[in-house]
């Protein structure tokens, strides 16, 4: 996608016209020079600043004058610098006349025209005054309308092929908008007819098919987004009559039937339960079974919006009327295109079945495509770690303000549905196409300020009295909070609330009042959309001077007094007081308090947030450093204290301190006495975990625990690599470090990527009840499933893809052989060895396969003897030998190699000789790397899928120690999590599949069947029903 136009276009100034004058000067853009020889430019003289910082978009082969023609028209419409007074339609009349004076297409009509098909590509404001001009050029020079209307089948056969859905929608609305002005002819067989006729028959084919599938979504989004701008031209043609009943009736039929992905049974997706009714606030995230009424604002999403839009327009017109366009549809042929102006452009006779064949192979096929940044992705699903975007074009709608919230939110609410539909495609087109970007090259398009600055300019196509600052609040909210969350775009969305907060005073009371009302639906919210406010929140609160009026507010919500303790209440009998018993509401909120304050304080110091947190949130500040490592307490009351380690703890952490190295720590380890009944070597290894937090935290640099756990790997190595002591690793990690959740996070991910560690491990501790039952208490909890999952799924994804590519067969489904296997598999090699006759010789093809390591080429003969071998003796441990004859005689030395599997990728100790002749074959590591991968995925799906669902068979009563209240809130962070990891895993599966061309089974099907009926059978059919696809794949 092209992000010159809409992204590099920006850092400049957007004067009219050339420099001298002042503004008033500048402003008079209508004073164009029409003689030969000038600047293309305004009167004055000079260069305008917006030239000069244009440098970088000049390239050496654009002509100066080609420049400046591309940089008036960029002018058109761009309300972003616009004044009060400006006519662009006047501007739009007078650049087509002198072009057209000057025959600057005659000399720039291929290049402007592939710069004008660019504009089209990503202006959306812009298209329909682009449109109007392009029209005004074509009517008098036939050569141009021909370049641009064979640039515009390209492009539109490049964005199917490429799956970009948005590019499409922008290049069929350049199409409409240039029917509606009579540059491109409407008829069935060369006109605009030709393009949609292909999209409208494949949204009928998948209602009558009953297949209105994730594909077919994209064709309705299509055909729906492209319609209002043509449909008086399409009215005014038989045949378009024809296609306006036809699209009336496919629309009717699929908001018959349309089930959003945002909708859950009645509610937002992004909710964890069916909303009170009587609740006013939470009430607005229920959703309607069906959505025919255009008036209602209980849209799911942008395509129930535009099929409802859409249908209840074309009703209007087919009791006569014409088109409702309201003002801020922008229509200047209406005023600059003469009734008898010919149509110029038409598409090749093959066009339209090129582009249904397209539709059919990339939309409408058994399979869906790839999941691109703005085309068909797998929905609410997301990508394979569940933090990537779902799709760009596809966005969930709910409204945040009601009408009654204040006089402002009444007059935005007024406003017709087809008005808010086309704020939010303008808003929804420009976060899209005006997005920084940093290229490969490393060069930056675009700004976060033109951004937030072409959003502001898309008001003024409103009326002020409006108040669409409301509906764009609320988008930018919607877009921050989809599901599943992802953490790039979040963080733009956060910088751009940030903007608006800081230099926009009517956004910043707006902003303030959005998150209170968000505070209010905490209950209502999944956990993962909880915590992305609360992520934001954070954000907004260090950036924007640590001012928040309404903190008191939160106490309140969280039962809390102002020095933090649970509030009491007064007894039934009016005298006697207790402590206020929590219920759900008040956990869920004190919750998303406890996760931000520690948020805020792993990014702040105490000195700067003592004083702008309330007292009453201090308790959950994660500034407390120092690990609780029992091995070094002397006291043995203390738990997992034991006085006889406690001075070879002290001894072992001076070691540390002073680097001695790993093989010494290991020697002096193995001269200890026995510290415990059961030997030494699980104290041990904890005692130097905890050895490594103390000596890690001292220093106060993260930096400082790398480099101990670089230094120590081989330490941990040297205990083993079963499972139970990576369990034993993390829980010491867990025990030493979680009053600190950053620290506690931190030192987990950084030893799963060294393997000190594995996620296997890590998930086991994750499902220890203690740790199941702080869910709804304690944000580390949650975060440690979701690190366990992420991880799991990194691995799988890069051993399953690298296996892959080195060919072969690779089963990943529930057949698959996850045995390791027995005996390693070798390439074996002969090197020639140079002798002194030919040492000053070039090198050999032998030479460069030893230097490069490739495998040499041998002789029938030595290929017979690489592969003879007896693999029936064992030495005198137990251990298979494989024995090898290198020579021909039998009476041949015979060499000796282990084939116990590797711990890593390095070939056994062997003879010098041998190493040279040999190593481990690269199919072979990697097949074992896979199905160690698929194992572990599996195995860590098994382990929290059962913990978290066996929080729906503990009882509420005294001997769980489990209230009602309490037990509501696990299930609910329960329920968050398990969409969680059904999404990623989901999510990873389709990836894989659509990669390897085949069947995938990610998790592990052995449990789903009991999940499935343990949930059902406690009122959850609807998450089972959510996830069936995956259940039964």
């Amino acid at each position: 996608m092209d992000r010159e136009l809409s992204s590099g276009r920006h850092d400049r100034d957007h004067s009219y016209g050339g420099g001298g004058g002042g503004r008033g000067g500048q402003r008079k853009f209508v004073k164009l020079r029409r003689s030969g020889g000038g600047s293309f430019g305004t009167a004055g003289g000079g260069r305008s600043q917006r030239e000069k910082r244009m440098i970088y978009l000049r390239r050496p082969d654009v002509p100066a004058k080609l420049q400046e023609l591309q940089e008036l028209t960029l002018k058109m419409g761009d309300f972003s610098e616009m004044a009060d007074d400006d006519n662009y339609m006047e501007f739009i009349a007078q650049l087509a006349a002198v072009v057209l004076e000057r025959e600057d297409l005659k000399e720039f009509g291929s290049p402007y025209s592939e710069f004008l098909l660019k504009c089209c590509k990503e202006l959306s404001v812009q298209v329909p005054i682009l449109a109007t001009y392009i029209s005004l050029l074509a009517k008098d020079d036939s050569s141009f309308a021909t370049l641009f209307q064979e640039g515009l089948e390209r492009e539109i056969g490049r964005a199917i092929e490429h799956d970009q859905v948005a590019t499409l929608k922008l290049l069929l609305k350049t199409v409409a908008c240039l029917a509606s002005a009579r540059a491109f002819a409407v008829d069935a067989s060369c006109g605009i007819i030709a393009v949609l006729s292909p999209v409208l028959q494949a949204c009928e084919a998948a209602i009558a098919n009953s297949n209105v599938n994730e594909q077919a979504h994209v064709c309705f989004y299509l055909l729906l987004h492209t319609i209002p701008w043509c449909a008086d031209a399409l009215a005014a043609h038989e045949d378009g009559k024809v296609v306006l009943e036809r699209v009336l009736a496919v629309s009717n039929l699929f908001l018959s039937g349309y089930r959003s992905p945002f909708a859950a049974h009645g509610c937002q997706a992004m909710t964890t339960r069916l909303p009170d009714p009587d609740d006013e606030i939470a009430a607005r995230l229920t959703v309607a079974p069906s959505q025919t009424d255009a008036l209602n604002p209980g849209f799911a999403d942008n395509l129930w919006e535009v099929a409802s839009v859409v249908a209840a327009a074309l009703t209007e017109m087919s009791a006569g009327a014409s088109f409702p366009y309201p003002a801020c549809m922008l229509t200047p042929w209406k005023t600059l295109i003469a009734e008898d102006h010919v149509a110029t452009m038409q598409f090749s006779g093959e066009f339209g079945q090129h582009v249904f064949d397209a539709l059919q192979r990339q939309f409408l096929g058994s399979r869906s495509r790839k999941a691109q940044a703005d085309g068909l992705t797998t929905y609410v699903r997301g990508d394979a770690t569940g933090s990537g975007r779902a799709t760009a074009w596809l966005r969930n709608r709910y409204p945040i303000f009601a009408a009654d919230t204040t006089a402002e939110a009444a007059a935005c609410a007024a406003q017709s549905a087809l008005v808010r539909w086309t704020a939010l495609t303008y808003f929804q087109d420009i976060l899209q196409f005006f997005e920084p970007v940093v290229a490969p090259s490393g060069a930056k398009y675009g700004s976060l300020e033109v951004l937030v600055a072409q959003l502001l300019a898309s008001l003024k196509l409103f009326p002020s009295d409006s108040h669409l600052e409301y509906l764009l609040t609320e988008f930018l909210f919607q877009v921050m909070l989809q599901p599943p969350i992802n953490s790039a775009q979040h963080a733009m969305i956060g910088r751009i609330l940030l903007h608006l907060s800081k230099n926009q005073p009517a956004f910043t009371q707006l902003i303030g009042l959005a998150t209170n009302i968000l505070f209010l639906l905490l209950p209502e919210l999944d956990v993962t959309v909880a915590r992305a406010v609360g992520d934001w929140f954070t954000f907004q609160f260090i950036n924007s001077g640590y001012s928040w009026p309404t903190w008191s507010f939160w106490v309140e919500g969280c039962g809390l007094d102002e020095a933090g303790n649970v509030k009491t209440v007064a007894g039934e009998d009016g005298v006697s007081t207790g402590t206020m018993v929590a219920d759900y509401d008040t956990l869920v909120t004190r919750l998303f308090c406890h996760g931000l304050t520690q948020k805020a304080s792993r990014l702040v110091s105490y000195d700067s947030l003592k004083t702008k947190i309330p007292a009453a949130f201090h308790q959950y500040f994660d500034y407390d450093e120092v690990p609780k490592c029992s091995l070094f307490i002397a006291d043995a009351r203390a738990p997992g204290a034991n006085p006889a380690a406690t001075g070879y703890a002290a001894e072992l952490r001076q070691l540390v301190e002073g680097r001695l190295n790993g093989d010494d720590i290991l020697d002096w380890m193995e001269n200890l006495p026995q510290l415990s009944a059961e030997g030494n070597e699980k104290i041990l290894l904890v005692m130097f975990v905890q050895t490594l937090c103390l000596v890690g935290a001292q220093s106060e640099t993260l930096t400082t625990f790398l480099s101990l756990l670089d230094m120590y790997t081989k330490v941990f190595r040297e205990f083993g690599d079963d499972e139970e002591f990576f369990v034993t690793i993390a829980r010491a990690v867990f025990d030493a470090c979680s009053h600190n959740a950053g620290m506690t996070v931190f030192l987990l991910q950084e030893m799963m990527n060294r393997s000190i560690i594995s996620a296997p491990a890590l998930a086991k501790l994750s499902a220890e009840e203690a740790v199941v039952r702080a869910l709804s208490t304690e944000p580390l909890a949650y975060q440690l499933y979701e690190l366990s999952v992420d991880h799991t799924l990194a691995v799988f994804k890069e051993a399953v893809l690298r296996r892959h590519r080195l060919g072969g067969g690779l089963v990943v489904d529930e057949t698959a052989d996850l045995t390791p296997s027995a005996e390693p598999a070798y390439v074996v090699r002969r090197p020639q060895r140079p002798t002194a006759m030919d040492a000053d010789a070039a090198p050999t093809d032998a030479d460069a396969a030893v230097s490069t390591g490739a495998t040499a080429q041998v002789s029938a003969e030595e290929e017979a003897a690489q592969v003879d071998f007896n693999e029936d003796d064992e030495d005198a441990e137990g251990r298979r030998i494989r024995r090898r004859v290198d020579g021909e005689d039998d009476g041949a030395e015979h060499r000796e190699m282990s084939t116990d599997a590797p711990r890593g990728t390095q070939a056994p100790a062997a003879e010098e000789e041998d190493e040279e002749d040999r190593e481990l074959d690269p199919l072979w590591i990697s097949s074992e790397a896979a199905k160690i991968a698929i194992a572990g995925g599996r195995r860590v799906y098994r382990t929290l899928v059962t913990a978290l669902v066996q929080l729906w068979e503990l009882p509420a009563d005294g001997e769980t120690g489990l209230s009602t209240a309490d037990l509501q809130a696990l299930r609910v962070v329960s329920r968050s999590l398990l969409n969680r990891i059904w999404r990623s895993y989901s999510g990873l599966q389709t990836h894989l599949e659509f990669t390897l061309a085949q069947r995938v089974v990610v998790g592990d099907p052995s449990v789903d069947a009991e999940v499935a009926r343990v949930l059902i059978a406690n009122g959850e059919e609807a998450l089972v029903q959510s996830w069936s696809h995956f259940f039964h794949h």
